[in-house]
């Protein structure tokens, strides 16, 4: 398994995993089905994923950035924070593993709130870092 789908693969467990953040939203999406909103009219999609090479003494290791989009209907920010809050905690110096490749180390770059064009909807975004030693081939 590549490093990058074994790592959407990990984040998609670990949300999903979390008691507190599934009570927040309906799911955690891949593909965003015709209607994801659900009872909580919230959901979480996958965003970007940037791999960037950083190889040293034979060593194959990547550091990925991957976005998380958080999406809620909730009247006012807050409800959206509550979810970017959640998602951070899970991955800001969290002790993960991989089953394939080695996980170095989880870390979060980036996050943001804000109102999506729509002007129903609030949008926070979470970038993920996360250093990848992966397996020889």
């Amino acid at each position: 398994m590549t490093s990058r789908a074994e790592l959407q693969n990990l984040v998609t467990v670990t949300i999903k995993g979390d008691v507190g953040t599934m009570a927040l939203i309906n799911s955690v999406y891949d593909n965003i089905p015709e209607n994801p909103w659900g009872a909580k009219d919230a959901y979480v999609s996958f965003g970007s994923h940037q791999k960037l090479r950083d190889d040293a003494d034979c060593i194959r290791t990547g550091e990925h950035f991957l976005q998380l989009d958080a999406w809620s209907r909730a009247v006012g920010k807050n409800g959206c924070q509550q979810i970017v809050d959640r998602l951070e905690a899970l991955f800001l110096d969290a002790e993960l593993s991989l089953s394939v490749n080695a996980l170095v180390l989880t870390d979060v770059q980036s996050t943001d709130v804000f109102k999506d064009a729509d002007g129903k909807t609030t949008h926070g975004v979470v970038i993920i870092r996360a250093v990848i030693e992966e397996r020889s081939a």
